[in-house]
């Protein structure tokens, strides 16, 4: 009953805030601050690679995105040729945001940044630095950081809504195959599952692991960009439609971030006896070369040579 409204209404504030945002940064003429220095590594992150394809996990690939694209997007398209603009297309989108994004905080020098971040918050931050710059179009600055600040919150709803529907999904979709009655009733009654998903929501942050776990989701959400691209390599296989190099090679180069940055990520956690998030990260690792090997496998009777195919 709300999503599609909901959603169709907030866009009209995502493309305003944007459109507002570029006409007003070409009237603010603004200077960049921010320092033109670059760092291969950092203390608290490490080196360039991989993290900078983990942390910023949106934009040209996201593992969220190709299960929202999955369970929730596919189900409000007219045509199957609707996908490649709509998916593609919102992409494109969002890496302009992002480029929006850095254009409202490279006004400030890196000092000044840093204090500001710690004080503010990102959302604050973003919204004066974007509002200032609208305010040159003749806009009240405090009506436009209002305005700029009720978009993001908007899409920061829409998001939770989106999260807690995927996992119901998740969740019926394990259940439904396990033949027992109680299994049964999660997996066809989503009320019930909805209400076990944000319960256990809750009990995650209540426990305060919420906050440990964090910095594992860009590898984990890469993780699963990687292995939606190895879905889409096996199945074309399996019809006899080899994969172009446009889901073989970005499905290559994932994989080889995503390991890399687990295996960097669980070697620096046990070296400071963070072992419950080493052992996660160990896990991921795992899991991810295990479904490689299964993807062969499944693939050893479909071709003659399945790693040259892949």
């Amino acid at each position: 009953m709300l999503l599609q409204p909901r959603d169709y209404l907030n866009s009209y504030l995502l493309y305003g805030m944007m459109i507002a945002a570029v006409v007003g940064v070409f009237i603010a003429n603004p200077q960049i601050e921010m320092t033109s220095q670059i760092q291969t590594s950092s203390e608290s992150l490490g080196y360039m690679f991989p993290v900078l394809f983990v942390t910023i996990a949106c934009g040209a690939i996201s593992g969220f995105h190709s299960l929202v694209a999955s369970g929730t997007t596919s189900k409000q398209l007219d045509k199957i040729s609707d996908a490649k603009v709509v998916g593609f297309g919102g992409m494109l989108i969002e890496s302009f945001l992002a480029i929006i994004s850095v254009g409202a905080v490279a006004v400030l020098s890196k000092e000044d940044y840093t204090s500001r971040l710690e004080i503010e918050g990102p959302v604050a931050l973003f919204s004066n630095g974007i509002g200032g710059m609208i305010s040159t179009l003749g806009i009240s600055e405090t009506f436009a950081v209002g305005f700029v600040a009720l978009t993001v919150s908007a899409f920061a709803l829409t998001t939770l809504d989106t999260c807690t529907r995927l996992a119901r999904f998740t969740l019926q979709e394990y259940f439904e195959d396990m033949p027992q009655p109680a299994a049964q009733v999660v997996a066809k009654n989503r009320y019930l599952s909805t209400t076990v998903v944000v319960i256990l929501s809750i009990l995650l942050l209540a426990s305060g692991e919420f906050n440990t776990l964090w910095p594992i989701f860009g590898s984990a959400n890469q993780l699963l960009a990687a292995l939606a691209l190895l879905t889409i390599a096996v199945w074309l296989i399996r019809k006899k439609r080899y994969p172009l190099p446009s889901s073989r090679y970005p499905c290559f180069f994932m994989f080889t971030v995503t390991l890399a940055s687990l295996g960097l990520f669980a070697w620096k956690n046990f070296q400071e006896k963070g072992y419950v998030l080493a052992v996660i990260a160990a896990l991921l690792f795992v899991l991810a070369i295990s479904l490689i090997f299964l993807a062969f496998k499944s693939l050893k009777n479909e071709v003659k040579e399945p790693a040259k195919a892949l």
